[in-house]
């Protein structure tokens, strides 16, 4: 039997509330008749691994982040999560490098959106989205005019999944990393296209994407980038939970290294 989480569908009646705290954020939605209202609390702002929210919360004015109106025959509140809105740069703690001829897997995670979504059974319509963590932004490319403005969040970048933290507000991404060049390849930042990866919910209701494959290329400063399709190796009996925010035919990206590390 499956535990339950934080996105799972809750009844909610006229002048019902429902609230849920998610790592370093508590999010509340209350009912009266027609209008609903959103609350919203959070923790310090800083990208925190290990962030969680920790102090009891009562509903207030100061917390009120919105409020809507909706027909008032909808009984149901769903927080689904969503995967980043913009690529993600994942910093490792500490930069390593992979030998020539040499393969690593790494996992790193990376912070989930709240989309706060109201109605009936069935026709669940999503009124707001919020990050549960919001990562700083950063300019990810080898100048101000060629590269892309991404998030940027701090990782452990784990070795095996031992190591690996269990935090319900992060999805963890195993990249595979291979260095088919004759030179050490340094990863002090990594580029991931989270927009166009799909979302798994493994048996114990933790969140993975898709893995990527990164490749160096024999003696070049060319990398591809593949999406591999399926739930990771790790987690086999994982099903699919969302599709991506962003789709492309092309499985493949080739790019020049600066496109993917730093």
């Amino acid at each position: 039997m499956m535990t339950h989480c934080w996105w799972d569908i809750t009844q909610i009646g006229d002048n019902g509330v429902t609230e849920k705290y998610i790592g370093p954020i508590w999010v509340a939605v209350k009912k009266n008749k027609s209008e609903w209202q959103l609350h919203v609390k959070r923790q310090d702002p800083f990208d925190s691994l290990e962030l969680s929210f920790q102090e009891s919360v009562e509903i207030t004015e100061d917390t009120l982040l919105e409020r809507f109106f909706y027909d008032n025959k909808s009984s149901q509140v769903q927080f689904f999560p969503y995967l980043a809105d913009r690529p993600v740069v994942s910093r490792p703690v500490r930069p390593f490098s992979i030998p020539s001829k040499q393969k690593a897997t790494i996992y790193v995670s990376t912070p989930l959106w709240l989309g706060v979504r109201i109605g009936a059974s069935g026709t669940l319509t999503l009124i707001k989205e919020i990050p549960v963590l919001r990562p700083s932004d950063t300019w990810f490319g080898p100048n101000t005019i060629s590269g892309e403005l991404c998030y940027s969040s701090k990782t452990s970048a784990r070795l095996s999944l031992e190591e690996l933290p269990k935090r319900s507000h992060r999805a963890i991404t195993p990249i595979i990393i291979l260095n088919e060049s004759n030179e050490h390849l340094l990863v002090d930042r990594v580029n991931l296209p989270v927009p166009y990866l799909c979302l798994y919910e493994t048996e114990e209701r933790m969140l993975w994407t898709q893995a990527v494959k990164l490749t160096r290329k024999h003696d070049s400063e060319i990398v591809s980038l593949e999406i591999i399709d399926g739930p990771p190796v790790e987690i086999p009996t994982a099903r699919l939970f969302s599709e991506p925010r962003l789709h492309t035919e092309e499985k493949t990206i080739i790019s020049k290294i600066s496109s993917f590390f730093a």
